[in-house]
């Protein structure tokens, strides 16, 4: 696991940006390709996967501020402005004034608003897949009809680069250690290594020793699970469906079902901390069930456009 993939001069490029980055370059390219082989505006696809990017990145982030909880007991330092996990180094750095602000296990929005110019510090991770795909969906859908872009069409060029985008960025998770899984006895386990955001988190849990432990016990690594399963998908929804689809939009309801089928489940084997609702289940759980709930009426929908469609030509 590597956070920090590598350095240029003083500036740290992590795991996770960079993964997220060429997720996007590749999904953006694969929407080009398809809007120019259809002979359609390559401008307005371009436009239209900036405005997604942008909103897409503004509702990761406020679904982690709103919705997740803190991960580890938080320490701050109003004399070097710094807060952490650990009030020792805090205190080694200058912070004579370390008090204990939050409890892990606290929403984190107690957190932000404390401290709002936090709210920008996204360079390390702290965003929420769903929260992007719920805001850039929505910025999306008032782009096309503005740009007046066929919906349908572009939804499933949008859905099959979305699953690719995912297959990159659960990489970035993987090695930056976050969205991590529960303990396993299993050859599938994955013993993250100090440094990584699993182990700081276990530690903050007390299940390590941050002076002792130089790696977690063996844990899922559902990132992987995640990011296997969406390369499949995209190989399923790009290499035959695109080819043998029926009618617009049944690419989207496919990806947006097959996902969120495979988040509801994969949510159980998750074991960072990001909160319950109803003591059960998680948000993305909850949002899943939405989704599912919203492919089914888009199917509904394009399928009764389609039959009308086929009935007027006979």
């Amino acid at each position: 696991m590597k956070p920090v993939l590598f350095n240029i001069g003083d500036f740290a490029v992590h795991s996770y940006f960079f993964f997220l980055t060429v997720g996007f370059i590749v999904a953006t390219i694969i929407g080009i390709i398809e809007f120019r082989k259809n002979g359609l505006s390559v401008k307005n696809f371009t436009d239209l996967a900036i405005v997604i990017v942008i909103f897409g990145m503004i509702g990761a982030r406020l679904m982690h501020v709103v919705v997740e909880d803190i991960p580890h007991d938080v320490y701050c330092s109003k004399k070097i402005d710094k807060c952490g996990p650990d009030p020792q180094k805090l205190k080694k750095e200058g912070g004579d004034d370390v008090i204990k602000e939050f409890n892990r296990g606290e929403k984190i929005i107690r957190f932000y608003i404390a401290h709002p110019s936090r709210i920008f510090n996204i360079f390390k991770g702290g965003l929420a897949y769903y929260g992007g795909f719920i805001l850039g969906t929505l910025a999306a859908l008032i782009f096309m009809r503005i740009r007046r872009m066929n919906m349908l069409f572009t939804s499933d060029t949008i859905g099959y680069g979305t699953a690719i985008g995912l297959f990159f960025g659960r990489l970035g998770c993987f090695l930056n250690g976050c969205c991590f899984g529960l303990h396993t006895d299993s050859f599938m386990g994955v013993h993250f290594p100090k440094g990584s955001a699993a182990f700081a988190e276990l530690a903050n849990a007390g299940v390590v020793d941050r002076a002792k432990d130089m790696e977690t016990p063996a844990l899922l690594p559902t990132q992987l699970f995640e990011s296997f399963f969406s390369l499949a998908l995209f190989l399923y929804l790009y290499l035959y469906l695109r080819k043998h689809k029926k009618y617009d939009g049944q690419i989207i309801v496919h990806f947006v079902t097959l996902y969120a089928v495979f988040r509801f489940v994969v949510e159980f084997f998750r074991n960072d901390n990001r909160g319950l609702f109803f003591n059960m289940l998680s948000s993305s759980q909850i949002i899943s069930l939405v989704m599912l709930a919203g492919a089914a009426l888009l199917w509904h929908s394009v399928r009764r456009k389609e039959d009308k469609n086929v009935s007027e030509t006979l």
